[in-house]
């Protein structure tokens, strides 16, 4: 029996009209694949960031070893994904929807390893506490962790579920990032190394740790914030293909909070604002 070759496989898929092909299938499972490799990379990174933390609590060095021993397999991920990427682009040459979701994977991945090594940056400032007695009880630090794991969760969950609300959300609490950040800095410049030059030495991790996570939900807001505009040219791209399905309806009552983003965004990226 004749088997088509891959490219023959493309070419009967893309321009004979068959809709059902073999190699629009074969797309279909792959990004399928992909969409759960980055579910998969994100739960690594969310479990890092909370074990790093819990380090922290028990100055544990060998958890905090740990953590930094498992940035291994975030990075191979990572490379998995790019490849995994590269591959469908080069054999399936996908168009519109499915190129830009491609596209949209590789730079999730690219932030998701940039979390990874926020976690184990904070991984080696346990080590650097590990021995001494902590400065002050841990409540903010704990809070700010758990505030970038959810945060991390619902950025990947707008993208994979396409809900723009949720990554509005997302956001929006990027505020509450950066002041609980700014209320540990606070209160370990003020309450401590203004009255003690010789709480430096472990106040110092501490501000590092709170800064860290801080950086790992502004990460969060990036996938947040390009999600909105994948959504965006996503529902632009139906539109102008004239269909509208009543499932999409409702979120065109989003359209004036879209194009203001849309303008936030433009100022953001000229700035010095967006986290690289």
């Amino acid at each position: 029996m004749f088997r088509r070759g891959a490219q023959e496989e493309i070419y009967f898929s893309r321009f004979s009209g068959y809709k059902g092909g073999i190699m629009e299938r074969h797309l279909d499972e792959k990004l399928q694949e992909l969409k759960a490799d980055i579910l998969g990379m994100g739960g690594l990174v969310e479990h890092a960031i909370g074990a790093s933390v819990e380090a922290l609590k028990q100055l544990d060095r060998d958890a905090a070893e740990k953590v930094i021993c498992s940035d291994k397999t975030v990075d191979e991920l990572e490379l998995n994904i790019d490849e995994k990427s590269l591959d469908l682009l080069a054999l399936y040459q996908p168009m519109a929807v499915d190129l830009r979701f491609i596209t949209m994977v590789m730079k999730i991945s690219t932030d998701l390893e940039r979390m990874a090594d926020l976690a184990v940056d904070i991984a080696q400032r346990v080590l650097e506490l590990a021995g001494k007695p902590l400065l002050k009880p841990l409540v903010d630090i704990p809070q700010l962790a758990v505030l970038a794991q959810h945060m991390i969760k619902d950025a990947l969950d707008s993208f994979v579920k396409a809900d723009v609300l949720l990554a509005k959300k997302v956001i929006l609490r990027d505020k509450d990032a950066d002041s609980l950040r700014n209320k540990v800095q606070a209160e370990l410049i003020n309450d401590y190394i203004a009255k003690d030059k010789s709480a430096v030495s472990r106040a110092i991790p501490l501000l590092l740790i709170a800064r860290h996570l801080e950086r790992v939900c502004d990460h969060a807001t990036n996938i947040a914030e390009d999600a909105i505009i994948w959504l965006r040219q996503r529902w632009s791209s139906i539109i102008r293909r004239g269909w509208t399905p009543r499932l999409i309806k409702p979120t065109f009552r989003l359209n004036a909070y879209l194009n203001q983003h849309q303008h936030n965004r433009n100022l953001y990226q000229n700035s010095d604002h967006r986290r690289q």
